[in-house]
């Protein structure tokens, strides 16, 4: 049996808007997800997110408190509320794009989300957020 993984996933709020990132090319599945990564050993949830943030999106981020527990056959998926200080300035440093999204914004998240579709679990934590 695989080990167990444990994944972290920051929940980045601004202006009313949230923050999605694409997947990689080279890293699949294609979509959209919360930005983060897998929790090394030795590694705390706070201590991985932030080299996650810093890896993917060369940013400083301050991470805080965890506010979502998702449990898979192998993996703990962890959505951590999170900030980014507005004086980060976000650059994807693995060919992904990010988005700033309005989930009150149907529209414009029906025509983001028909090109590049949410992972099916983030739309679980989308879901709990949102009561969809």
């Amino acid at each position: 049996m695989a080990d167990r993984i444990t994944v972290v996933a920051a929940v980045v709020r601004r202006n009313g808007k949230l923050l999605l990132t694409s997947r990689p090319a080279d890293k699949p599945p294609f979509g959209l997800e919360f930005p983060g990564g897998k929790v090394d050993k030795g590694e705390n949830f706070s201590t991985a997110l932030a080299r996650e943030l810093r890896e993917e999106l060369d940013v400083n981020a301050i991470v805080l408190d965890p506010i979502y527990k998702m449990v898979k056959p192998n993996m703990d998926l962890w959505f951590i509320r999170t900030v980014i200080p507005e004086s980060e300035t976000i650059r994807c440093c693995e060919g992904q794009e990010f988005f700033w999204v309005d989930p009150l914004d149907k529209k414009a998240l029906d025509e983001l989300f028909a090109k590049i579709p949410l992972l099916p679990g983030d739309w679980k934590f989308w879901n709990f957020l949102y009561g969809e």
